[in-house]
């Protein structure tokens, strides 16, 4: 994933992208150090259920902006889902409004 240096540089941004069965794909060192993983190999292939507490997989986190996308292959087919979520108050903090 070439891009994902410049993803990990850009402060206040987690990201992760799941494959179509939900499964861990990649994670940014944010979204495995929030989730106390150390290494990305300790997270790929594993499921919400497997990194987080029942009642955290189910909620929606407070002061995140989350996008979430298809991932594409060549020929179309949807494959993943990359994730992008930005820690709103700390970009608040910064002076950006909303």
């Amino acid at each position: 994933m070439q891009f994902k240096g410049l993803l990990e540089a850009l402060p206040d941004l987690e990201f992760f992208i799941k494959d179509k069965e939900g499964r861990f794909v990649a994670a940014s060192n944010a979204t495995r150090q929030r989730l106390g993983i150390q290494a990305e190999e300790d997270i790929v292939g594993r499921l919400d259920v497997d990194v987080h507490p029942a009642p955290a997989s189910t909620q929606r986190k407070s002061g995140h902006f989350t996008t979430r996308l298809p991932l594409f292959s060549n020929d179309g087919q949807v494959v993943g889902n990359p994730v992008f979520t930005v820690v709103v108050s700390a970009v608040c903090a910064a002076g950006a409004k909303w």
